[in-house]
């Protein structure tokens, strides 16, 4: 975890400023890796990403409130992810209508042979050409 935050430099002068009239952000970048590490912090955020209420209850007591948001965030983790891997899935089905199309295979013989839209094959195609 490392924390970013505003720091005070006066470069050219000086002017007399408490820090919380300029350092009111702060960005805090979580880095998840393979590795578990015994901090109470990874253990509760790590409950707030897998939506795992028992575990966020462990650090917040049995607060409904935050039970409900810990569900919401859940499922917009959830969204995310689904999202991320309907567009990979997507991209993997464009390039390989690009490899059958520069094999030479026609747009109407990709279409039947890997089950794809004619239309999106021919996006591809049409693509294809734009860019040669």
């Amino acid at each position: 975890m490392t924390r970013y935050h505003i720091v005070k430099d006066d470069v050219i002068g000086h002017s007399e400023d408490v820090p919380e009239n300029y350092d009111l952000m702060e960005v805090i970048m979580i880095r998840r890796g393979d590795a578990e590490i015994d901090a109470e912090i990874f253990d509760f955020l790590n409950g707030i990403f897998k939506s795992e209420t028992d575990r966020v209850n462990k650090y917040t007591g049995n607060d409904p409130v935050i039970e409900e948001e810990v569900k919401k965030m859940g499922g917009f983790g959830a969204a995310l992810v689904e999202k991320t891997e309907t567009r990979v899935r997507e991209q993997e089905q464009r390039e390989r209508i690009e490899v059958m199309l520069r094999k030479g295979l026609k747009p109407e013989e990709v279409a039947n042979y890997g089950d794809y839209p004619l239309a999106l094959v021919k996006e591809v195609e049409s693509n294809m050409l734009s860019l040669a």
